[in-house]
């Protein structure tokens, strides 16, 4: 485009140099026909001037766009009641502007989002693979020894938002005998900065080690205590109350493990009431509660937490020690700070089988974990386990675990290599604690077990 200056004097020239080239003694009828030709020509040149001054105004301000066209502006993030607004490519009417990466930090991994991170997706998935070893004694006299390879999980994530009030989180779940099963799969819906609920298959706020990840949990696998009490993902909702010091779980739900019941297979309970309720007791950072890890570089924390359980069975489908009634009450205390994390928790569970008299079991679990180095963890578990009142003549289980974890990567626990070594002291078959090989321990009818497990778990 020519600046004005320039087309100005351009104009001037034409002018002149037509004028100039119109010879002096022509004929009339000739001059006539110049005289013609220069008019078109000073016609042509107006409009290619507004042209020109028409360019120059658009280029020095905004172009306007078609109503259909128009950029929307963003409504800030503390509106979430507004709906959401992507950036819009005025030339094709497609959403532009939208990215994909990987975030080291708050567990989102590889993301897909949209310009404004209104709309985004975030996929992951980490594997569990195990070589294990196991020595028991019978009563017999002889010894057994297994080993073996197993992978003991597989898992899939696909989690976002839709908009900042609805979120979602799938996790697809393949297990030691190669099924897929969807393991969660729910819908967030938040209210305001305090409040929201869950809908749909989903861990209930029970055990804070149940609350977890796997990929989260100290050692390399759930502790005895969680395999025997915890109720497992189940289908309903739960609503959330977070503030600055104390956070509240309310959940209502189809019973332990409801996530499998198929309809209308009547496996499960017919209602499970959870709730959890947690304090801290020093610091104010509930990020450092996501895990059971406790990594370097955090601040001294304590978190209490109190939770109950309550479930009822009305079909008359079963005998023996299906419970018609139960009731479950757990109190833990936490303790975080610089590259260590300690957990003590208790449980009280109480069954009214459809048959016979009504008892109780118990349980204790202790554990932490301390870095030695940045990425170098050693960390021990103690578990009890008591059949409490429970009729028949079981023992109560005791086994101790210690073992080490090395984190290849500062930013993430979905990496990490474990050695782990444990002793139980009774013989499994007269505890309530059922045999099973991704707990480490199989059944025995002596007292005495050892196992060795070393584990790689990796993933995106």
């Amino acid at each position: 485009m020519l600046p004005r200056v320039v087309v100005k004097p351009v104009f001037t020239c034409v002018l002149l140099g037509l004028s100039l080239c119109v010879p002096t003694g022509v004929q009339a009828e000739d001059r006539t026909t110049q005289e013609q030709l220069i008019r078109e020509l000073l016609e042509e040149v107006r409009s290619l001037r507004e042209r020109v001054e028409q360019l120059e105004a658009q280029a020095g301000g905004k172009t306007e766009l078609p109503a259909d066209t128009a950029v929307t502006e963003h409504e800030p993030a503390g509106k979430p009641d507004q709906p959401a607004v992507v950036d819009v490519d005025t030339a094709a009417g497609y959403p532009r502007g939208g990215t994909a990466g990987y975030t080291k930090t708050g567990g989102s991994g590889f993301f897909i989002r949209d310009a404004e991170d209104q709309f985004r997706l975030s996929i992951g998935a980490y594997t569990q693979g195990r070589y294990n070893m196991n020595w028991r004694d019978s009563s017999s006299g002889g010894n057994d020894f297994s080993r073996g390879t197993s992978m003991n999980r597989t898992r899939i994530f696909l989690e976002g938002k839709y908009t900042d009030r609805y979120s979602y989180h799938f996790r697809l779940n393949m297990n030691n005998s190669e099924n897929a099963e969807l393991l969660v799969g729910y819908l967030n819906r938040n209210f305001n900065e305090n409040w929201s609920m869950r809908v749909g298959a989903q861990f209930m706020a029970l055990s804070r080690e149940d609350w977890m990840y796997a990929q989260d949990v100290l050692g390399l696998e759930f502790s005895p205590n969680d395999f025997t009490f915890a109720v497992g993902s189940s289908v309903g909702f739960q609503p959330h109350y977070q503030a600055k010091k104390q956070r509240l779980w309310f959940g209502v739900s189809n019973g332990a493990f409801g996530h499998k019941e198929k309809f209308p297979s009547t496996s499960t309970a017919d209602i499970l009431l959870t709730s959890r309720y947690e304090y801290q007791l020093a610091g104010e950072n509930w990020a450092v509660w996501d895990d059971l890890v406790g990594r370097r570089g955090r601040e001294h924390s304590i978190l209490l937490g109190l939770a109950g359980a309550y479930q009822r069975d009305w079909k008359d489908n079963s005998t023996g020690t299906s419970a018609e009634k139960s009731s479950q009450l757990i109190a833990d205390i936490s303790f975080n700070g610089d590259g260590y994390q300690a957990l003590v928790s208790g449980t009280w569970l109480w069954t009214d089988p459809k048959v016979g008299q009504d008892f109780s079991n118990y349980g204790l679990l202790a554990q932490g974990g301390y870095f030695i180095a940045e990425l170098w963890q050693l960390y021990g578990r103690y578990d009890l386990i008591s059949p409490g009142d429970m009729p028949g003549s079981q023992d109560t289980f005791n086994a101790l675990a210690v073992g080490v974890n090395y984190f290849p990567f500062s930013w993430t626990n979905r990496w990490k290599f474990s050695g782990e070594a444990g002793y139980l002291f009774e013989a499994l078959d007269r505890t309530i604690v059922s045999p099973s090989g991704s707990l480490g321990w199989l059944a025995s009818d002596d007292d005495g077990q050892w196992n060795l497990r070393f584990q790689t778990q990796f993933g995106f």
